[in-house]
């Protein structure tokens, strides 16, 4: 503009001139301070880190406090306050007011520049990201702290960083199974699978075993019996043991089960069957019949 030349300007004319004579001094001004820390010593770059982790982990970019930051930057203050003005990281601001009698009182305050603000919050972000690797750790970490289960034996959590193992559906703490089953494993007699069932406190309560019921009696084996009882608190659980979950198992333990709420009627009853293994088809006919299996494996 020559000298003695004017422009009128009016309105948003006048906002976009403004508007677009700040953004240029504050780039301006950006790109120097980026270009004075394209080459810095690696103690500066310790204290520009500081700078970046005081004023982004706050969100505060006025520094209040100044003995308070000052303290806690690493090695030599002085060398890193001259650091950080001479790159124009910080600046210093404020003003004075006068009280009675003339007396001067000084609200100096040291403040990042508006312009330096994008730049601490790139480096923030760039020391704050976790690799990928580690984030991996992290990952697994939390997924080691969540819940299993409890154990039937000791009424703990058991956590999925825990050594662990899982028989008839429960799953037990390792040293909390070895020390209760020890050396002790089920054969294929179904008497020693059920005394493997109480040992390990799958169900708490009295056990009962070959419980004679109903009036009738099998033409070659007798007076019916169901194979095990157990009386808990506030609950009766009728179970049959079988190697293998059948259709015979699913029927006796139906029938059983009729048999005896009609000589127990004030208790509330459960079905439940016993076993090493069990198809998938016939689980699921023992669920829609309310039965619970207790597979071994």
């Amino acid at each position: 503009m020559k000298r003695g030349q004017q422009h009128e300007l009016k309105g948003e004319k006048i906002d976009a001139v403004i508007n677009y004579t700040e953004n240029k001094y504050k780039n301006d001004l950006e790109n120097l301070v980026r270009k004075r820390l394209e080459k810095i010593t690696e103690d500066e770059r310790e204290y520009l880190e500081y700078l970046v982790d005081w004023c982004c982990s706050r969100d505060e970019f006025m520094i209040e406090y100044f003995e308070s930051f000052t303290d806690r930057m690493p090695k030599d203050k002085i060398e890193g306050l001259r650091f950080l003005f001479r790159t124009g990281l910080l600046m210093l601001g404020g003003y004075t007011t006068f009280g009675s009698r003339d007396k001067a009182y000084h609200h100096d305050d040291c403040f990042v520049p508006l312009w330096v603000k994008p730049i601490l919050q790139e480096i923030f972000k760039e020391l704050s990201e976790v690799p990928e690797d580690v984030e991996k750790v992290q990952e697994r970490i939390e997924e080691e702290k969540k819940v299993r289960d409890v154990c039937p034996i000791c009424n703990r959590e058991v956590f999925y960083g825990e050594k662990w193992t899982k028989v008839f559906g429960r799953v037990f703490h390792a040293s909390c199974f070895e020390n209760k089953a020890g050396l002790f494993r089920p054969t294929d007699d179904e008497r020693s699978l059920g005394e493997m069932f109480k040992r390990l406190k799958i169900i708490s309560g009295d056990y009962r075993w070959e419980v004679p019921v109903g009036e009738g009696t099998h033409p070659y084996l007798g007076k019916r019996r169901i194979d095990l009882v157990i009386r808990t608190e506030d609950e009766d659980w009728v179970i049959e043991i079988e190697r293998t979950l059948n259709y015979e198992a699913i029927g006796q333990v139906t029938a059983y089960d009729e048999l005896w709420k009609e000589r127990n009627p004030y208790r509330k009853v459960r079905k439940g069957i016993i076993c090493f293994t069990a198809p998938e088809d016939l689980l699921d006919v023992a669920k829609k019949k309310n039965i619970e299996v207790f597979c071994y494996t």
